[in-house]
């Protein structure tokens, strides 16, 4: 009897092992092909285990060029994936894919590259551009954290047994972003600092889930080992230099008590750039329209206080309510 020839599909890698354990998030077991893992132009992955294929799948490295929401570019994972797989960042080719009709898509953006910029790699990326300049510094102050790159048994001595896996990569996460702006002199400066990273977590985690009792209890455990670490604002550490007014927000941002500094008073009272100018001229030009006088620039900034204050009344409010309904049901 005659055995007809197997078939072998055109993106469908035959020598030996024809299967990769994804080493993302998923942790999957995919056929290596074309259908399931990009084509990698890092030299690590040139072997006979990944033939030429990224070892974590596509649907894992998607996930990382977006912020949680799944909508949003992370530019900073989207750096880290080209930088994985060694290809090129083009900002032109990058804009196309972002504006096209669909949204961005890694696949769409990777298609292009190969067919228009074949032997770039990585190194050949436009350094000139913002995207990439933003890139660094985010690498540099905030590095990249995921489940795959973190070793779960030194994230429990670290910061204590007793949670889930998800729960350690999330503290972490916010030991790495605040750590930079974070003076620790002493083993109990660290010690102070991880329980803050811990119960500020946890806090967000029980705030995330509508249960605001939770929420206040490890809120205020926080900031009590704020207080006995003393990690206070006038600690940002800002010895290596500030670039622009975006790295010091962010670092301000990041210090663990996170206060709100008052908007200097020639800010409030007069235009300091043209967005201001365009959005003066704006407002005058509406009310013009409807017969009322000019108003100072100042009296915008009056405006947008009253109605901070009256959106933070709105919250207070909210939160006496729920804060009340659980007393009752206590």
């Amino acid at each position: 009897m005659r055995v007809p020839k197997k078939v072998v599909k055109k993106n469908e890698v035959t020598n030996g092992d024809n299967k990769i354990q994804c080493i993302g998030n998923c942790r999957s077991i995919k056929t290596k092909n074309d259908s399931n893992f990009f084509r990698s132009n890092n030299s690590k992955h040139n072997n006979d285990l990944y033939s030429g294929y990224a070892p974590i799948c596509k649907q894992c490295l998607r996930e990382q060029c977006f912020q949680s929401d799944g909508k949003n570019i992370n530019i900073e994972g989207f750096m880290e994936v080209l930088k994985f797989l060694n290809k090129p960042f083009v900002q032109k080719e990058y804009l196309r894919v972002l504006n096209s009709k669909n949204g961005f898509d890694l696949g769409h953006y990777i298609k292009n590259i190969a067919f228009n910029y074949k032997g770039l790699e990585f190194k050949n990326s436009d350094n000139n551009s913002e995207a990439v300049k933003n890139a660094t510094d985010i690498i540099k102050i905030n590095p990249l954290v995921t489940q795959a790159n973190q070793n779960i048994d030194k994230l429990r001595e670290k910061f204590g047994y007793g949670y889930e896996d998800k729960q350690y990569i999330l503290f972490e996460k916010k030991y790495q972003n605040l750590k930079q702006s974070v003076s620790i002199k002493t083993a109990m400066h660290e010690e102070y600092f991880k329980v803050y990273c811990v119960n500020m977590v946890l806090s967000d985690l029980h705030k995330a889930n509508t249960d605001s009792k939770k929420a206040k209890e490890f809120y205020d455990m926080a900031q009590t080992a704020a207080k006995a670490g003393n990690f206070q604002p006038k600690d940002i550490d800002i010895s290596g230099g500030i670039s622009n007014f975006s790295e010091l927000s962010l670092k301000i941002e990041e210090t663990p008590e996170g206060e709100l500094m008052e908007v200097l008073p020639r800010f409030r009272e007069e235009p300091e750039d043209k967005v201001d100018i365009v959005l003066w001229a704006q407002i005058n030009y509406l009310r013009l329209a409807k017969g009322l006088p000019e108003a100072p620039y100042k009296d915008i900034y009056a405006f947008y206080d009253r109605r901070r204050d009256a959106y933070e009344k709105q919250i207070n409010n909210r939160m006496n309510v729920i804060l009340g309904s659980e007393n009752k049901d206590e």
